[in-house]
């Protein structure tokens, strides 16, 4: 089976593994073989374009390293962005806008720490997203008319939602900023954490209609936050976490306009493209694919991720 190690250390693992069909209400099989004679392993990535996937971004890497995405198209994130110095612990890792944290409770494998100043969105770290050659993701994951299918997902863990909206936290975003109501720039999606306990993803600009969930539940806790479009020009956000059953709101897809910015994650992009809004919080497995994954997939996405995940059991091991 085609498989993907995303982290391989003496005491544990984190591996994706790619299965042909997973039966509802029944067990599935899978034998990890290891050792010497174990033939190599299926080619072809995980996350496939031919699947639909179109980024995927694990956020495993090494402190202030780029994040690569796993697909074959493989986009990079440069870090961007400044970090506040923790007074107490000044070290290395600080001068980095992200770094790796599973002592704080990364969820698979490891996560990002993003350092965004909850009251100040021009304080804080990103990723900006280039394509494979380096170049600008301008012209990628374009998200313009109300035909085409698109599914985004990503895990987030908040300390605490924006104060006010004007302070908005961008998780994943082609867009600049608004100020209320209005673009200081152009604008082509945004996947966003705003105050009063909401998630949301807007289209084309602030006055667009846009699917709103509300979340109170969502603070200091591993939360998965969905978003889909599909070929029925409906667009509907999913909202998971161990502290209540899923949240869904759907409103009608507008259309959007090409946006002469990078795609960021953790911020938006800024009028100097280089970040504002940036995210507090861990962000974890971030997905971008090209056609509407269903309910049930978010529903097995959930159930294989989130913490205490029991969906997978360790069976017996057999000698050979």
């Amino acid at each position: 089976l085609v498989h993907e190690v995303e982290r391989w250390s003496a005491t544990d693992a984190a591996i994706w593994v790619r299965l042909p069909v997973v039966p509802v209400n029944a067990a599935t099989t899978l034998k990890l073989h290891w050792g010497a004679g174990v033939p190599s392993a299926a080619s072809g990535a995980v996350f496939d374009t031919a699947s639909g996937f179109s980024a995927v971004f694990h956020l495993g890497e090494a402190t202030g390293f780029s994040t690569y995405d796993a697909t074959p198209n493989r986009f990079k994130g440069v870090p961007v962005g400044t970090a506040t110095l923790d007074s107490a612990t000044q070290d290395t890792i600080r001068l980095f806008p992200l770094d790796v944290s599973p002592a704080q409770g990364a969820l698979i494998g490891n996560a990002k720490d993003f350092r965004g100043v909850a009251d100040n969105i021009n304080v804080g770290g990103a990723y900006k997203v280039h394509i494979a050659t380096g170049e600008s993701s301008q012209n990628s994951m374009d998200l313009v008319d109300t035909t085409g299918t698109a599914t985004f997902s990503a895990w987030v863990k908040l300390p605490a939602f924006p104060s006010s909206n004007a302070n908005r936290k961008a998780i994943l975003s082609k867009s600049q900023q608004f100020t209320g109501t209005t673009a200081t720039g152009p604008n082509q999606w945004s996947f966003r954490a705003l105050n009063a306990n909401q998630f949301n993803f807007a289209r084309a600009s602030g006055a667009a209609p846009a699917p709103v969930v509300t979340r109170a539940d969502a603070v200091n806790t591993w939360t998965f936050v969905t978003y889909t479009r599909t070929a029925a020009n409906t667009h509907t956000m999913r909202v998971y976490n161990e502290a209540g059953p899923v949240t869904t709101a759907t409103q009608s897809a507008t259309n959007g306009a090409h946006a002469d910015v990078d795609v960021f994650i953790g911020a938006f992009a800024g009028a100097d493209q280089n970040g504002i809004g940036f995210f507090n919080g861990l962000i974890d497995e971030v997905r971008v694919s090209t056609v509407a994954r269903t309910n049930a997939w978010h529903d097995l996405d959930f159930a294989t991720q989130r913490p205490g995940a029991n969906a997978v059991r360790l069976g017996a091991t057999e000698a050979k």
